[in-house]
């Protein structure tokens, strides 16, 4: 059940990181393989194709997200080990798809070394792009709100936003694998509310990419939010109804919102008609 909407002032924004400040340089696929390559006489590895790795990450992510969430934190998976986890699903689903079984022993010998040489690839701030454009705005936004994150991610996020040089822009960083809950979910967003010293959730604002895990769990958990959709996407069944303060396609539009945030929700007149992916 959503707790009451608020109305009054913002004090605090908090932003999503994978989707809506930062992604990774290239597909993953394209990325993955990249790695394995580098394996120099590892045959198995470069019978994967970037798209076959693609489409068998997700897939891994999702099983393996569904079966030990918040990387394992429950079991007391480290997060390396959950990613070793994902990694060998990915490139041994890719082999079976491009009707390579047949490697499947060389894989497994290596992909150990490959899982741990991937997870230190995507430590660094080198593997994902992250826009100046937004690190401005997120520089002016502070002067005005306290801000924070709230991502679904684990511990290596703070090394990546250090060589971004941003990580100091936010006043705390809330991710699911150091706290044990994640987006949907309210509990994450009350946690981020008591790191920021507050203790009304209309005092908050989140932003960020996906309708339900963003836009949508952020509301329930009596905050306002915003959904970042920098892409209109007209071919998509689902079509949803928004204010039009609550949608943005740049994060520099962020920066003339503000002025409405005083106002209810409800009342708010004019809407915006957006399209929506259920899987962004």
């Amino acid at each position: 059940m959503s707790r009451t909407r608020p109305t009054g002032a913002v004090r605090l924004i908090t932003f999503d990181i994978m989707g809506t400040l930062m992604k990774p340089k290239l597909n993953i696929g394209k990325m993955y393989l990249t790695e394995a390559k580098k394996l120099e006489n590892v045959k198995s590895f470069r019978a994967c194709t970037p798209a076959a790795l693609d489409m068998e990450f997700r897939k891994a992510f999702k099983h393996h997200w569904a079966n030990h969430p918040n990387f394992g934190f429950n079991e007391g998976f480290t997060s390396m080990a959950w990613w070793r986890n994902v990694v060998r699903d990915t490139f041994l689903g890719a082999l079976e798809r491009t009707g390579q079984g047949g490697m499947r022993r060389e894989a497994e010998f290596y992909l150990p070394v490959l899982a741990d040489n991937l997870f230190g690839t995507f430590s660094h701030s080198r593997s994902w792009a992250f826009s100046k454009g937004d690190a401005d705005v997120l520089k002016k936004l502070r002067q005005r709100f306290t801000l924070g994150v709230i991502s679904n991610f684990d511990e290596r996020l703070i090394q990546i936003l250090n060589g971004f040089k941003i990580a100091d822009v936010f006043s705390f960083i809330v991710i699911s694998k150091e706290v044990g809950v994640c987006k949907p979910d309210a509990e994450i967003f009350d946690i981020a509310l008591h790191r920021a010293g507050l203790r009304d959730p209309a005092d908050a604002l989140h932003v960020g990419d996906n309708l339900e895990l963003d836009y949508l769990a952020a509301q329930r958990a009596g905050w306002r939010s915003v959904w970042f959709h920098p892409v209109q996407q007209p071919n998509d069944a689902a079509q949803v109804q928004l204010p039009m303060s609550d949608v943005i396609s740049t994060m520099d539009e962020l920066l003339t919102l503000p002025a409405k945030w005083s106002t209810p929700p409800d009342q708010l007149p004019s809407h915006r008609n957006v399209s929506f992916s259920s899987n962004s």
